[in-house]
């Protein structure tokens, strides 16, 4: 088996590349109009595929806390229509469909890895280390597509997973420079891996990972309809330090502006879909879709007094209701969505009511896309401030 890079290949990324201009067109030539239509076209094609494989591994997930072995928390994002633009210039489309889970302990983290190498091929994969001087984030980053091996002894396929592989390890210190020094190759196992001498525990490890990968062999999933999928390994104290300590995404990404966000945040001009993500949280009762706010908070934790303000506001159910609204123009686009909502099938019948709702919404994308390189106002800010002049 030995060690894979973490890189693509050069055949992999000219194969990412043909389908990212499928999709989206080549960059230069393609009006936004374009890459919107290629944006609803991905989305349509593989969300529903991408969720429904969500669901199977979080069945396999509460099969290993069924055993007492694993405790954990899964989310799962499908990119909203900004954030995979601004991708599309660099990267390829391994990080618009992703899970992110989060356990109590390295152990458990390590654990839920192993599983991952079992039932996946992986492009790549990365340790990052963020900003440790300031309480840190780690995790472990990795991406591929669905391919289980039945064949080979899974004990076998353990042990040498365990022995031998390895990641890149990026360490990011302050001053967010990563240089040649601060890569290295480690084991993403350095917890689990003297499992290996403890019969007693590996086997329990591997009759765990057996009833796993079974939970997902069983299923009706057609693999070669699953996307490729990114994953975000970690504790939940890290977690909760990327979210609101030190080392919190928006802190160390630098991304975008504050200003964006909360005038649009003030302007209930942040939409699912549209300039924030899909999120869909996981327990042992199954998949549902993320509360907005939550989704917000999540996103730009500097929200969170704003947040607080608008729920107790007397007027709040509007705002939800529009919310609620938003959410009922998406799934007309995407069917995915419609079971997440409680939604009547029945309201989307109607093709020329489907065609006028897309139109509004592709209106939407085009006004309030966000500027994610925060090198130039948004055209969110600029039509903000036009309809805010307009006010007064």
């Amino acid at each position: 088996m030995g060690n894979k890079s973490w890189e693509l290949t050069e055949e992999e990324k000219r194969n990412q590349k043909i389908k990212l201009e499928e999709i989206f067109g080549k960059k230069n030539d393609s009006t936004i109009e374009e890459i919107i239509e290629g944006y609803k076209k991905l989305v349509q094609s593989l969300g529903g595929p991408f969720l429904e494989f969500t669901e199977k591994y979080n069945e396999a997930l509460q099969v290993a806390k069924k055993y007492g072995f694993i405790e954990s928390k899964l989310i799962a994002r499908i990119k909203d229509f900004s954030s995979a633009n601004s991708n599309t210039e660099c990267k390829e489309l391994d990080d618009m469909f992703g899970m992110e889970i989060a356990t109590p302990t390295e152990t458990e983290k390590e654990t839920l890895i192993l599983f991952n190498e079992l039932i996946f091929q992986n492009h790549k994969s990365k340790i990052w280390n963020k900003l440790e001087e300031l309480g840190g984030y780690s995790a472990y980053h990795t991406s591929g597509i669905v391919n289980i091996d039945n064949e080979t002894n899974i004990k076998e396929k353990i042990i040498d997973i365990l022995e031998n592989k390895t990641s890149e390890e990026w360490t990011c210190p302050k001053d967010k420079q990563i240089e040649p020094e601060n890569r290295k190759r480690a084991t993403p196992f350095r917890n689990l891996k003297e499992i290996t001498k403890q019969p007693v525990k590996l086997d329990l490890l591997v009759k765990t990972l057996q009833r796993m990968v079974n939970t997902i062999t069983s299923s009706n999933l057609e693999y070669n309809k699953i996307p490729i999928i990114e994953f975000h390994f970690l504790t939940q104290e890290k977690q909760k330090n990327a979210i609101i300590g030190k080392a919190s995404h928006n802190n160390y990404k630098n991304l975008i502006k504050e200003q964006q966000i909360q005038e649009l945040f003030d302007n209930d001009r942040l939409y699912r879909g549209i300039n924030a993500p899909w999120k869909f949280e996981a327990n042992e009762n199954g998949l549902k879709l993320q509360d907005f706010y939550v989704t917000l908070f999540q996103n730009w934790p500097f929200l969170a007094d704003s947040i607080k303000v608008r729920l107790n506001e007397q007027n709040v159910e509007k705002t939800i209701k529009k919310i609620n609204e938003c959410d009922k123009q998406l799934a007309s686009q995407f069917p995915f969505l419609r079971k997440y909502i409680n939604a009547d099938e029945n309201e989307y019948n109607d093709p020329y009511k489907q065609a006028e709702l897309w139109g509004k919404l592709k209106a939407l994308i085009m006004h309030y896309r966000l500027d994610f390189n925060g090198s130039k106002k948004s055209l969110a800010t600029e039509i903000l401030n036009v309809e805010n002049e307009g006010d007064r």
